[in-house]
């Protein structure tokens, strides 16, 4: 037996970030809740639920979790946040601040990279995940494409690093100057080039491709600001990161990391469409095979 889920309703409540798998909104100055799109279960809800305490437990600024409750036919998690802003709503009403907080947010990134869970930390291998995942393409690719996406992912060095899983401006949240981090049940261990390479997918490749958005104001719900803003964050951010000051340096470094943008990207296109046929070999071949499969050719080694 388990005890009956509390049922809430956001009808007019402040929808303050979207992705994905769902909506976050503001239900009073003290909590928000992540309602999850419908069709997702209950139990990938408190999956994740139970990834955001854990990554709280090894000291990632999360923001605490309380219960998993119903919203129509929907699930969710209500989260502690305290009259707190996103990232992306930060830089949408003072651009001006769009370097501090881009720098800042990318320092917190690396602060992140520096947390090592260990193996009894029960988050999923983020590269083990995405090897298992070029199998659920089999009825889609050739063995020789498969093979070629699993050398590729298998190339990527092995890590007991922290990885967010889908840091980006709307899953930053902001609150008297102090950062604190939603979303979090993607976490997993592995490469920092994911959580990078995820950027890249947000501020470059999304914006550039308008992420199937059909307006400028879909395109700015996407990304949490007005897109012309996108490639300036990744520019601070990627300069941060890496210690770079040079443009041209920012731009090789853009160039060397988009291989790995482009697997998370054709991931990320597959993973939407489980089940629709005709849609998976439209995207295998206008993604994998046009954009990922062709760029393996040049990808270079990680050195960080």
């Amino acid at each position: 037996m388990k005890k009956a889920l509390r049922e809430i309703t956001v009808d007019g409540c402040e929808l303050i970030g979207s992705g994905g798998y769902g909506r976050v909104y503001r239900l009073d100055a003290d909590t928000i809740a992540k309602i999850y799109n419908p069709g997702i279960s209950l139990e990938f809800v408190e999956r994740e639920r139970n990834t955001s305490q854990k990554a709280f437990l090894m000291g990632v600024p999360t923001a605490i979790s309380y219960d998993v409750i119903r919203s129509g036919d929907c699930y969710g998690v209500v989260y502690e946040m305290l009259d707190a802003k996103t990232m992306a709503q930060v830089i949408g009403d003072d651009p001006s601040k769009l370097r501090e907080i881009s720098a800042r947010s990318a320092m917190l990134l690396k602060q992140l990279h520096q947390i090592t869970p260990g193996a009894d930390s029960g988050l999923p291998d983020r590269k083990e995940k995405m090897i298992a995942w070029v199998d659920t393409l089999s009825e889609y690719i050739t063995a020789q494409e498969a093979d070629k996406m699993k050398g590729f992912i298998g190339s990527i060095p092995d890590r007991d690093t922290f990885l967010h899983g889908d840091y980006n401006a709307k899953n930053v949240m902001v609150r008297d100057g102090e950062f604190q981090l939603i979303d979090i049940g993607d976490a997993a261990i592995g490469h920092p080039v994911f959580d990078i390479a995820g950027l890249m997918l947000a501020y470059i490749i999304i914006p550039s491709s308008r992420g199937g958005a059909k307006s400028d104001d879909e395109l700015r719900d996407l990304l949490g600001f007005d897109f012309e803003y996108a490639q300036q964050v990744w520019g601070v951010m990627c300069a941060t990161y890496f210690g770079l000051t040079s443009p041209d340096d920012i731009k090789a470094v853009t160039m060397k990391l988009m291989p790995y943008c482009f697997l998370l990207m054709t991931f990320h296109s597959l993973s939407t469409v489980v089940g629709d046929k005709e849609a998976i070999k439209i995207r295998v071949d206008r993604v994998l095979r046009q954009r990922f499969l062709p760029s393996i050719d040049t990808a270079q080694p990680l050195d960080f």
